[in-house]
């Protein structure tokens, strides 16, 4: 991280965006002057402008240190300048998840758009490029139960059984047996977080989660970790490895996030079939256990 930015989050969200932030000049003329060199679509400008309100401008920093914090908690990055691709990706793919808008959604997007413009701006030779990760998010985003996708393997425990690490192939179990996140599930301090067969990990929102794990899983988790009793992968790897593996099986590919979708949907076929639970009891069961707090989020695996 040798030249990076670093310190408190906060404070290098402050540093960077204050690099785009223009309160005395005109947001219309900074926008006619834009479309002038060239800009055309609304992207487009909004590479070429930078903050002009304060109202905007905290709202931006509230959404880039809530995107830091994310990725300090799950990839264990310290420098808003490590930020990558798949971390905006999971970090959108985690707010839809959550049950956003469309219009939050929007506005998320907005803010590490221009995250990506400051950053590009703080230090030269920076050439963030977050759009990727955003027109994924975008494209994805469905509002309504009966356009949504069903992103769940048809037999996951197939596609775990192909990935070709070990590392991987006990995330992707974590994920598919316990509903945690990627970052919940890939970065794991055992010292701090395992305790006996309890593994605790911080949720979304700061929540605290406790998994009871099996004897077999606990066992993995201590042969796979380093000297320092840290347990970790490495995200792009890790995808990567579903990816093939999804491939060898004939199973469509939509990221880490499948496995979850396969704990949902089997937690609460259990609740409501074998344990008689009523439909929303069961749903907020389900969204509890994955780190949510409302039954109506249940709702966006159960397709």
């Amino acid at each position: 991280m040798k030249g990076k930015i670093g310190g408190k989050g906060y404070k290098q969200v402050e540093i960077v965006f204050s690099k785009i932030f223009a309160p005395n000049r005109s947001k219309h003329n900074a926008k006619l002057k834009a479309i002038q060199n060239g800009a055309v679509i609304k992207s487009d400008i909004a590479k070429s402008t930078e903050i002009y309100s304060y109202k905007v401008l905290k709202y931006y920093s509230k959404v880039a240190l809530d995107l830091y914090n994310f990725a300090k908690a799950g990839f264990g990055i310290k420098s808003i300048e490590l930020l990558t691709n798949e971390i905006v990706s999971e970090f959108l793919k985690d707010k839809i998840e959550s049950g956003v808008s469309k219009g939050s959604l929007n506005a998320y997007s907005s803010a590490i758009g221009k995250l990506e413009v400051a950053l590009n701006k703080y230090r030269e030779g920076n050439a963030f490029d977050f759009s990727a990760a955003i027109k994924e998010a975008k494209a994805s985003f469905k509002c309504d139960k009966s356009k949504h996708i069903n992103r769940g393997f048809t037999n996951p425990e197939n596609v775990i059984n192909n990935m070709k690490c070990e590392n991987n192939k006990l995330v992707a179990g974590l994920q598919l047996e316990y509903g945690l996140r990627v970052q919940e599930a890939g970065y794991i301090k055992l010292d701090k977080q395992l305790h006996g067969n309890t593994l605790s990990v911080r949720g979304k929102g700061g929540y605290n989660i406790k998994k009871e794990l099996s004897a077999g899983y606990v066992e993995k988790l201590k042969e796979l970790a380093d000297e320092n009793n840290l347990f970790k992968v490495e995200y792009r790897t890790y995808l990567n490895d579903i990816k093939q593996a999804a491939e060898v099986v004939n199973e469509t590919y939509s990221g880490s996030h499948s496995f979850r979708y396969n704990f949902a949907q089997n937690m609460y076929k259990e609740l409501v079939t074998n344990q008689k639970m009523t439909d929303k009891a069961a749903c907020l069961r389900v969204s509890r256990e994955m780190g949510h707090h409302r039954e109506d989020i249940t709702r966006h695996y159960l397709c």
